[in-house]
């Protein structure tokens, strides 16, 4: 793939985010991604706003994740939360917090994430999330590195109720530019799984990821990160497309798309999942 044919991609990426962007504003329910970039700072002067705004942003942008050859070094990281609530002729319920940080030591990046999504309707749950990721990577070259990855996900309401995964493996930076950045990587693990009848499998597994971010302005970029998770028991498909917008501070929004795919549901349970999510973000460091 060339860079030509990416950014015609990105292009097109961009103009559906923003086609989400719109659609988010009219649902009633938000629920949070596991993954979340981008900031701004203020200070109390109009005069430092604009620039002091746009540096901050700047630091946080996808770099520490995907573009420079090593995370910023020392700690830093964001909190997400969003929620909705309705009461009359209809109660509903939706809340999600999570939490992505980074610390930077040299060629060795540590990156943990961790999301809740919780929602009911009636008083009847409906929705029950918890995710949890660990990834290290070690930085050979300016293109190469090595990766070692540990993630978590329970789902009352999915075919697999518990997933657990533990791989490593190599990866590489196809672009590593500013405004464009992507990496693959892919490696072999162990996988753990349990469904909802209560059927247990520990087995070989493998994992192969995209990560890929794009910026759209000095205010906001996308994001689009790909997961395939694939062993006996099935395959699963995971796709996060999102458009972050700086607004004032230390907050920026992220709305998103999140399409999530099992080669094998369960029956009565559909194969394919689409969560349209919009959540603020605070940024620390």
């Amino acid at each position: 793939m060339n860079r030509t044919t990416l950014l015609a991609g990105s292009a097109l990426a961009l103009a559906f985010g923003f086609g989400i962007a719109s659609v988010a504003q009219s649902q009633n329910r938000v629920t949070p991604v596991s993954t979340v970039t981008g900031t701004t700072q203020i200070t109390d002067t109009i005069d430092d706003l604009e620039e002091r705004t746009l540096d901050n942003f700047e630091e946080s942008r996808d770099e520490a994740r995907f573009g420079s050859a090593a995370v910023p070094e020392g700690f830093r990281g964001g909190i997400f939360a969003s929620g909705s609530a309705t009461s009359g002729n209809t109660d509903t319920l939706d809340f999600g917090l999570g939490l992505r940080a980074t610390i930077g030591q040299g060629r060795l990046n540590h990156t943990f994430g961790a999301a809740v999504e919780y929602g009911e309707d009636e008083e009847t749950r409906n929705e029950n999330r918890i995710f949890a990721i660990y990834d290290l990577n070690y930085d050979i070259t300016d293109r190469f590195y090595a990766f070692g990855l540990a993630r978590a996900q329970y789902d009352e309401f999915a075919s697999i109720e518990q997933d657990y995964f533990l791989g490593a493996g190599p990866g590489y930076r196809v672009f590593n530019e500013p405004d464009l950045a992507w990496r693959l990587q892919a490696g072999p693990g162990v996988r753990y799984t349990k469904d909802q009848l209560d059927n247990e499998e520990t087995e070989f597994a493998g994992i192969l990821s995209s990560r890929l971010y794009y910026q759209i302005s000095e205010q906001a970029f996308i994001t689009n990160d790909t997961d395939l998770l694939a062993s006996e028991v099935d395959y699963t498909v995971a796709n996060d497309l999102a458009v972050n917008v700086a607004l004032t501070g230390p907050f920026s929004l992220r709305t998103a798309l999140r399409t999530e795919y099992s080669s094998d549901p369960l029956p009565g349970l559909e194969s394919t999942d689409n969560t349209i999510s919009a959540a603020l973000v605070y940024t620390f460091r």
